[in-house]
């Protein structure tokens, strides 16, 4: 399995939130930001089969069952996210019932 700090997707939400930190449209109250990602692309970095935890998501997300997504974490401030991306960001994934999130080994990412 590949190093997932090399993902591509990875890179792009490093670059985003640095970037909207620079700007000064997202810290502190600014909430979170998350991006699709390709499954067959992530296959190649995550152990996706294999899940550690479910996360209530607290609304119906049925149509985005399935779907996989890189977040920024609860909590967490976008300029960090550049130089410490396994503390602020995480991959999750929409569960069969769209009433959950299944969060896999991400190799160090991780939500909090």
């Amino acid at each position: 399995m590949k190093d997932i700090l090399t993902a591509p997707f990875v890179e792009e939400m490093r670059k985003t939130t640095a970037n909207m930190y620079r700007l000064g449209w997202d810290e502190r109250n600014g909430g979170n930001i998350s991006c699709l990602v390709d499954e067959a692309a992530a296959a190649e970095y995550l152990d996706l089969p294999h899940i550690i935890r479910r996360i209530p998501l607290g609304f119906h997300a049925a149509p985005l069952a399935g779907k996989l997504f890189i977040v920024t974490g609860t909590g967490k401030y976008f300029k960090n996210v550049d130089a410490d991306p396994e503390t602020n960001l995480g991959i999750v994934r929409i569960a069969a019932d769209g009433e959950t999130a299944e969060n896999s080994p991400l190799n160090f990412l991780h939500i909090s």
